[in-house]
């Protein structure tokens, strides 16, 4: 494993652009936060004979340092990643930047702010785009600055805790039953993702294995993850249903399961008449 810090890109959407055309803003900022998790899970792996300390709730905390320069809600989203227990995060920064011909004046760095031009094309914020070439060329700079965001750096380590995207799926179609409240604000705040109904994996891509058993975002996918998940439910639970109806064998014995049933109700129903009886 590479030693120091290893530093990451937040511009993985313009790898598939192409594939997410008919995608709309949330869906996009859906499968932003998607790769990332799957990009964490693939990543676990290589780490796995690495050096780690023990974190508070006995999870391993790898020692390699990632760090990414980013802003806004890709840092919330990495923070409800944190509440998940997949990362630590160890700091959020401004990104500081000093040119040559700082230096040579003896000028100390300054915060590094970007118009996020990119971005801006991805999620067709085209009046914001507008506004800012409409501003370059009129040399209007008080505008352009005011346009700018302050970059972030964050810095984190990745956990020894499995990613299991079927977990989080089932967990958010059931978010009364989640009791830790880190947990539960997290996949209300990923539910760009997790939603049952709305989520990226609801309504577009599946979670897929590639040759080495690792996870990958399968973009053109005949249903997506959330129609699997619930076929693969109903499937069980037909299975299971059939089973009962042909009977199970119990000791040797055949036995129908509804039988069986029906004849422990009756002993408790017995059972409770008995211990009336004996109260009178």
């Amino acid at each position: 494993m590479r030693k120091g810090e290893r530093k990451i890109s937040q511009g993985v959407l313009i790898n598939t652009n192409n594939k997410i055309k008919e995608y709309n803003v949330a869906q996009k900022a859906g499968l932003i936060a998607l790769q990332t998790l799957v990009g964490f899970s693939r990543y676990q792996e290589k780490l796995k004979r690495s050096n780690f300390e023990n974190g508070e709730n006995g999870e391993k905390i790898y020692s390699q340092k990632i760090s990414t320069v980013t802003h806004g809600v890709n840092i919330k989203t990495l923070q409800m990643i944190e509440n998940l227990g997949y990362i630590k995060i160890d700091s959020i920064q401004p990104e500081m930047k000093q040119n040559l011909l700082d230096k040579m004046r003896g000028e100390m760095p300054k915060e590094k702010r970007g118009l996020l031009l990119l971005e801006k094309i991805v999620f067709r914020k085209y009046d914001d785009f507008k506004n800012i070439v409409l501003a370059t060329i009129k040399r209007d700079k008080d505008s352009l600055e005011k346009m700018k965001k302050t970059m972030q750096k964050v810095t984190f380590r990745l956990t020894d805790k499995q990613i299991d995207f079927e977990e989080l799926y089932k967990k958010s179609g059931n978010l009364d039953e989640v009791e830790n409240k880190n947990e539960k604000r997290a996949l209300t705040r990923l539910a760009i993702v997790f939603d049952n109904k709305q989520g990226i994996l609801a309504t577009k891509v599946d979670i897929t294995k590639d040759r080495f058993g690792r996870n990958q975002i399968h973009y053109s996918a005949k249903e997506p993850f959330g129609k699997r998940m619930e076929r693969s439910i109903e499937d069980t639970k037909a299975t299971f249903f059939e089973r009962l109806k042909r009977g199970v064998k119990t000791r040797g014995i055949e036995q129908d399961a509804f039988t069986q049933m029906e004849k422990h109700q009756k002993e408790i129903e017995k059972g409770e008449e008995n211990e009336i009886s004996s109260d009178l």
